[in-house]
């Protein structure tokens, strides 16, 4: 465009221009050279000089930044560091915001949700570090970043299958404390017992075979009372004795191990009692399933 000198004029770029598939978004205008203000549409040139003037509307293509969530799949609520091009910033996922290229956003989800751990990160399919709940994401295509959460499964303490009688016709009573999850310390305990004898904690992986012989297993046959039954498959066995009140605890630390989760582990306690008036002086409490949760 040509105009008399010193008249001045005045420029405006549109917001947006689309080409074919693709849409760009306004940048900046460029002046003689120099860089204008960051998405400053107007351009005022005052045309003081003789000189010819060149000013370039610089575009940028459009991207979208997705933001969603797992476990659950929505009602996540994400800060986003940048508002996009529609000055839309944070959001509730799933949500999608608008930048142009180039652009950093920085993103980051609440470590809890409810009872659910924040996991991960995991942009574009690809895992980012565990616990890290802010990630920065540089938009130079269409980004996809979901915010996953643990899945929490609750540890529990099942009895089941009845002990045998010993001293004062006492049965000793099993049961566990502590919280039942991978990374934390178990307590099973001993109760009703004779006092000041020893024991032995039965710990297994099955209340249903032990060595192809079916559980439980009455152990009348062996010189035991004749309700004194086998339990658990006996695949590790832990001491015990118990106090002058006839309690005795066994703590076992549970590995940090995701495998874990939602396994069980079976036990029952064995207790030497020579007031138990049978052959052999032994006699058995309740079983215990100990089902294992942790976060996954």
């Amino acid at each position: 465009r040509n105009y008399n000198p010193r008249q001045g004029y005045q420029l405006t770029a549109p917001l947006s221009h689309t080409s074919g598939s693709t849409v760009y978004v306004f940048d900046r205008w460029v002046l003689n050279g120099a860089p204008q203000t960051l998405n400053q549409r107007v351009l005022n040139v005052d045309d003081i000089g003789v000189a010819a003037d060149t000013a370039v509307a610089e575009f940028k293509i459009r991207r979208t930044l997705q933001v969603r969530s797992s476990n659950p799949a929505s009602g996540i609520s994400i800060t986003v560091g940048t508002p996009d091009i529609n000055n839309n910033q944070n959001g509730t996922t799933p949500f999608d915001r608008l930048y142009k290229d180039g652009t950093t956003v920085s993103l980051v989800a609440p470590a809890m949700n409810g009872i659910h751990p924040f996991k991960q990160w995991v942009l574009d399919g690809v895992n980012q570090p565990l616990g890290q709940t802010t990630i920065n994401v540089s938009i130079n295509g269409t980004r996809t970043a979901t915010a996953i959460y643990y899945t929490h499964v609750n540890g529990s303490f099942t009895a089941f299958c009845s002990g045998c009688p010993g001293t004062g016709n006492q049965v000793p009573v099993h049961s566990g404390s502590g919280i039942p999850e991978i990374g934390n310390v178990v307590t099973w305990r001993v109760t009703n017992a004779r006092p000041l004898s020893g024991g032995t904690l039965y710990l297994g992986a099955s209340r249903t075979f032990f060595n192809g012989i079916p559980l439980p297993l009455n152990l009348g046959f062996l010189g035991m009372g004749a309700s004194c039954r086998l339990c658990v498959s006996v695949d590790v066995s832990l001491a015990f004795a118990t106090n002058s009140s006839g309690t005795a605890t066994v703590n076992v630390p549970i590995p940090n191990n995701v495998a874990l989760i939602q396994g069980s582990l079976f036990t029952q306690p064995a207790v030497v009692d020579i007031g138990a008036g049978t052959t052999v002086p032994i006699v058995h409490g309740n079983a215990l399933e100990t089902r294992l949760g942790g976060n996954l």
